[in-house]
Formats: C-alpha cells, sequence, structure tokens
C-alpha cells in the first residue's frame, strides 16, 4: 500500500516492462549451469560448476551491455533508458542465483531464507526511500536491484568455500 501511493501507474508500468524483459534475459544468465551445482559427488566438480556458472554469468552480463548500446536507438520501448540497468540486474541476479544454488548443497537452508527475506526486506526499504526522494521512475527498478545485491553480498560473506567480500 505505501508503494502505490508513492509510485504512479506509469512507474508500475516502467517496472513491470523492465521484469518482463529482464524475465527472459535472465535465462541465459550462467547458461543454467548453476543448477547443476547440486548435482556431483565432490565438492570440487560442484565448486567448477559455480565458477562456470559465474564466468559465463559475467561473459553474458558483458554482452548485454554491448548489445543495448548498439541496439538501444533502434527499439521503441517504453523504459527509455532503464534498458541500460537490465545488463546490471542480470549480472548481479545470476551471481545471486549460483550462491544461492550453492548454499542448497551445502545444506544452508537457514541462510537461504535469511537471504531471501534481505532481498525483500531492501527492495521495499530503498524502494520506498527512492520514492520519497523522488526518484519515482527508476526507483522501484534500481531498489529491486539493490535488493538482489545486498542478499547475494549476504550469501557470498556466508559462502562455506573461502568467498568473502572484505
Amino acid at each position: 500500500p505505501i508503494l502505490t501511493r508513492i509510485y504512479s501507474e506509469a512507474d508500475f508500468a516502467v517496472f513491470t516492462a523492465f521484469f518482463s524483459i529482464a524475465g527472459i534475459l535472465v535465462v541465459g544468465a550462467g547458461a543454467r549451469y548453476q543448477y547443476a551445482i547440486v548435482l556431483p559427488k565432490k565438492d570440487s566438480e560442484a565448486i567448477q560448476l559455480f565458477s562456470l556458472s559465474i564466468y559465463i554469468t559475467i561473459g553474458y552480463s558483458i554482452l548485454l551491455i554491448v548489445a543495448v548500446w548498439l541496439f538501444h536507438n533502434m527499439v521503441n520501448h517504453t523504459i527509455g533508458n532503464g534498458v541500460y540497468f537490465i545488463p546490471l540486474y542480470i549480472l548481479f541476479f545470476g551471481f545471486w542465483t549460483s550462491f544461492s544454488i550453492l548454499s542448497v548443497r551445502m545444506k544452508s537452508f537457514f541462510q537461504n531464507a535469511i537471504a531471501k527475506v534481505l532481498q525483500s526486506m531492501f527492495y521495499i526499504l530503498s524502494a520506498v526511500g527512492l520514492g520519497l526522494l523522488n526518484y519515482t521512475f527508476f526507483g522501484l527498478i534500481a531498489g529491486k536491484i539493490l535488493g538482489v545485491i545486498v542478499s547475494w553480498i549476504y550469501l557470498l560473506n556466508k559462502s562455506s568455500f573461502g568467498f568473502t567480500l572484505a
């Protein structure tokens, strides 16, 4: 109810259009190798799949940045410059997915649950904050991206394979 008072229908339309496009493109993040992380019997093989999914996500995001930069003016779309945030969202969502699946492999279900709560909490708090500061056009999108980043950082710091963010 708070977000609907801060943001207009047009803002929600941009948000929906953004995530419709991002939802289609996010399928390529990690080339779906992150979902195979739980399968190997050896942790070393799981880490190799994890690393592969991270590298593919980075490469895919770079390709999307180039594609958006090259073809942005050729496409008539409702999200305007918001299209530049799509590769950023896909990058961090790909990271988050890989770390989330890794935590499932390590049976860290509680940490996964906390990460999802943090993601939702930071999305709402940042969307409300940005809306109150009158950054309504991209406030919902930026809030969602910030939520994913915070959730990913939490999983990164809780990872049992020595990954830490100082």
